[in-house]
């Protein structure tokens, strides 16, 4: 990236030209990246989209509402959908899919190792003030099969978690590589009940790690 600027910075010899040429590189103060109308942003875990070309819509049933959204950012009238919140329906009238939370999940954690080379993350739901979720990637690819949650060979994540009571001090800790993850309350629970019903799997001398429990995410 470094190589990329020197060659493609703004030309900085006459000043009549250098505020506009760092908005349409990128370079200015106000430039950021964001979806445009016809294009959109696609993360691991989510969609970024103008929200005027995006149609949000409910869909009732016999569980109550379930909204297909995400967060909303008015002031650059954008919206972010959430893959764990979506379906795909791949013809009409066909049947409704949608993707497992463990999934998603591990995609992102795969990207931010690939990233960063980060195995530890604090999952939380934006308020640092509470106890946090943390993360360690013990093993990013693994095999299992068990008579109790999977009948034929599933490909995994071996995850140890534990709760942090002070996420802001590993946070802000220099010598810890420690990323962090904001979810919604209700991915948090689902993520947190998956490890636990997880470790139920191994031999209960498997189960610990010093102080964290040991689970699966599945791929």
């Amino acid at each position: 990236m470094m190589d990329f600027w020197h060659c493609h910075k703004p030309d900085t010899e006459s000043s009549r030209g250098d505020d506009a040429n760092a908005i349409s590189k990128g370079y200015g103060a106000s430039a950021s990246l964001k979806p445009t109308a016809g294009v959109s942003l696609v993360d691991s875990l989510y969609f970024h989209l103008v929200k005027d070309a995006c149609n949000v819509q409910m869909e009732a049933n016999d569980l109550g509402i379930k909204v297909i959204g995400g967060f909303d950012d008015a002031s650059r009238n954008n919206i972010r959908l959430d893959k764990w919140s979506l379906c795909l329906q791949h013809e009409p009238s066909g049947p409704w899919d949608e993707c497992p939370v463990s999934k998603l999940l591990c995609a992102y954690l795969l990207s931010v190792i690939e990233r960063q080379a980060t195995y530890k993350i604090i999952v939380h739901n934006g308020d640092l003030g509470n106890a946090a979720l943390m993360l360690w990637v013990f093993t990013p690819d693994m095999v299992y099969s068990s008579t109790v949650a999977a009948t034929s060979p599933t490909r995994a994540m071996k995850i140890f978690y534990k709760t942090v009571a002070n996420p802001v001090s590993l946070l802000e800790n220099m010598k810890t590589n420690i990323d962090e993850l904001k979810l919604l309350d209700q991915v948090l629970t689902i993520l947190q009940s998956d490890l636990e019903k997880s470790t139920g799997i191994f031999p209960e001398s498997a189960r610990r790690f010093q102080d964290w429990s040991v689970g699966l995410l599945s791929r």
